[in-house]
Formats: C-alpha cells, sequence, structure tokens
C-alpha cells in the first residue's frame, strides 16, 4: 500500500496525536521488517596480557609481533634478557647427567612449568668450564628479572624495561606482568581519542611515555589538557596539535563516527553523491512506504593531531515525491550526508551510513 498525505511528525507539530485507525495499519509482511541496524564501532583487540612463564615462552618460540609496556608504549625489534640476582643467565648452571649444563630459556620454561627449582650453580666465569668455581644458589630464594630490551615505534633508540620477581613469593605460571603481547600479523592499528571524548581519570596511551591518565580536561575555549605518566610527571597536551589514543589493548573503542556507521535498509535507498562544479547532488530510491525525507548534513573540522570535530549543519525535508537533494550554498569539503526514510507514524524505515564522497562507507 502506497503511503500518502502527512507524515506523523507533521501530525505531531500539529498537535494531532489520535490518528485515525487506517493510519496506524501497517503490513506486517513488508521488506521493512526484515531491516538491519549497524551501530558503534567495536574492535576486538589483538593483545593479550601475559604471565612472566607465558612471556618466555613465546619470546622463545619468536611468536610476537609487537610488545606493549605500560612504562613504555609499543615495542618493536626487542630483544629478551634474563637474571637471577642481577647476573645474567650466561652464569648460572644445572648439573645434569654428572655435567655442568648452562641454564638456557629453555631449561628456564622446562623449570617454571614444572615449578620444579633444583639447585643450580653460579660461575662468576662464564664460559669458564674448566677450574671454575660455581657457587651454589636456592633459586627459591632469588630474585628472577625479565628485561625487555626494544625500540619503540616512536622513536629510534633503545630503552630498557625491567620486571623483577621473588621466586618465594610471586607465582610466575599466574602473575600477570604489566605486558601486553600482540599475536596477530599485522602491527597495531591506534585510535586517536576525540577532544570530547578525553575525560579526567581514564588511561591513555601517548607515544613518547606509555600509560597515563588524564589529570585535567581541556574546557572550551581552553584548548590545553594534562596528563600524567607513570613516574607523575606531569605533560600539557593541546587538543589541535597533540596527539593521545586508546589504550591498544583495549576490547573497544568509541569513534567520534559512531552516528555515521548506523543504518537500516540502506539498501532500499541506494543513495550516491555527485557534485558538478559547485553544486551537490544526492539521489536514492524511492521507498513505497516512505512519506517524508530527511537530509542530515555535517561538516568535520579536521585538526593537525588528526583529530576531528562534527558539527550539524542543517536537517533538510524533502517531499516524498522528490528523491534527490541540490544545493550550492556550501563548499564540497569535509562534508557528510545521512539520508533517512520515515513513514506516517514517524518511524524511521530506512537510513544511510555518512556519505562523504560518492556512496556510503564504514567509518572508523
Amino acid at each position: 500500500m502506497v503511503a500518502i498525505g502527512p507524515s506523523y511528525r507533521h501530525l505531531r507539530k500539529m498537535g494531532l496525536n489520535n490518528l485515525p485507525n487506517n493510519v496506524e495499519e501497517q503490513n506486517n509482511t513488508s521488506i521493512l521488517q526484515q531491516e538491519t541496524i549497524k551501530g558503534d564501532k567495536e574492535i576486538m583487540s589483538s593483545w593479550t596480557q601475559v604471565t612472566y612463564l607465558e612471556y618466555l615462552q613465546n619470546q622463545n618460540t619468536k611468536n610476537i609481533k609487537e610488545v606493549y609496556v605500560d612504562n613504555g608504549g609499543i615495542i618493536t625489534s626487542f630483544s629478551l634478557i634474563l637474571y637471577i640476582d642481577g647476573l645474567t643467565f650466561d652464569n648460572y648452571y644445572i648439573e645434569r647427567n654428572e655435567q655442568y649444563v648452562r641454564i638456557t630459556s629453555d631449561i628456564l620454561i622446562e623449570l617454571l612449568s614444572k615449578k620444579s627449582f633444583p639447585v643450580i650453580y653460579k660461575n662468576s666465569y662464564a664460559g669458564y668450564y674448566i677450574n671454575s668455581k660455581y657457587e651454589k644458589i636456592d633459586i627459591k630464594k632469588a630474585k628472577l628479572t625479565l628485561r625487555i630490551d626494544g625500540r619503540k615505534t616512536s622513536s629510534n633508540y633503545s630503552n630498557s624495561y625491567n620486571f623483577t620477581f621473588e621466586t618465594n613469593k610471586d607465582n610466575l605460571t599466574e602473575k600477570k606482568l604489566d605486558v601486553w603481547i600482540n599475536y596477530t600479523s599485522e602491527s597495531c592499528k591506534l585510535h586517536k581519542i576525540s577532544y570530547k571524548d578525553i575525560k579526567k581519570g581514564m588511561k591513555v596511551y601517548n607515544e613518547s611515555s606509555g600509560t597515563c591518565e588524564v589529570v585535567e580536561e581541556a574546557k572550551y575555549p581552553n584548548e590545553i589538557y594534562k596528563i600524567k605518566d607513570l613516574n607523575n610527571k606531569i605533560i600539557e597536551k593541546n587538543i589541535k596539535n597533540d596527539s593521545i589514543y586508546y589504550l591498544p589493548y583495549n576490547d573497544k573503542y568509541k569513534t567520534p563516527f559512531a552516528y555515521f556507521n548506523k543504518c537500516k535498509n540502506e539498501e532500499l535507498l541506494m543513495p550516491i553523491k555527485i557534485s558538478e562544479n559547485n553544486t551537490i547532488n544526492i539521489y536514492w530510491k524511492e521507498i513505497e512506504e516512505a512519506a517524508v525525507y530527511y537530509i542530515e548534513i555535517f561538516k568535520l573540522i579536521r585538526y593537525p593531531s588528526g583529530t576531528y570535530e562534527i558539527y550539524k549543519l542543517d536537517e533538510v525535508e524533502i517531499n516524498r515525491n522528490e528523491k534527490y537533494f541540490s544545493t550550492n550554498k556550501l563548499i564540497n569539503k569535509d562534508l557528510v550526508f545521512i539520508i533517512k526514510a520515515e513513514n506516517r507514524k514517524g518511524e524511521i524505515i530506512a537510513q544511510s551510513r555518512g556519505i562523504l564522497q560518492q556512496t556510503p562507507q564504514d567509518w572508523e
């Protein structure tokens, strides 16, 4: 049944809320009942927080793409150094088959996995097997230190990050390190935080110092906000020029373009944008159940930091008999359009995602 007459939104504006029965009727078998709605973006994390033992196992098999440490950030091109009481493992041995065998990462993983801590021996002259003096060490009372050496993505210099455990107090197979591993084959994609989403107390990633906490928000028109690193150093940031990111190991992030991702029965509208000279034209398919169409117009303001501010400029009502929108009042740059179709009951029966170029797109 083709919809005729004023929309329910118009009737509400006129104060006519009690509609006659024939306006309430709806075809229950309509294809519009089979709706598909897309909402906010949710990006599943590829990062996993690991224990001391899990890190050793993955480092040993070279099954690590990137490492994130709270006091440093994302690290690539890294290596691993192990210490017992301040000396590297090259200095330690266990006795097997009446021989002294140097402790390797394989042996250490084996011992930790079995929670077996035999007597080990320290040789201050590593590599010399003849006439060397071996001192018995009780590993149960020793301090194990895992040191990650690597280059951060934002720096050409290597940094060291130490994690120390006391074997008689810490469960090395269960206690989590402040270390996350990226297991995927692709590098981590960072997501910048929009100015309005930077809130006091939230944890963020700052490339130069790792995990930080927002301690002061930027109140409009002030453009400065402050974050604090793990060493309690206060860092000032500018919303237009400086970037901070959601922690990469978060399960999801809040995209400023969430509204642009929402759609419903978009394939029925099939909108397309065509620009000719200084004129913007948008066309879409007719939907018989539609009583009126609406065009929402947004402007993206891009900052040097790579973040955006979104301004809603207008919402234009289009007669149901017209399936196009045209304007030459706006500069065709960073404009986003959303097309909606509404039935006589004031229900949105179709909605497109945001159109920036020519057709609707996914927004991150």
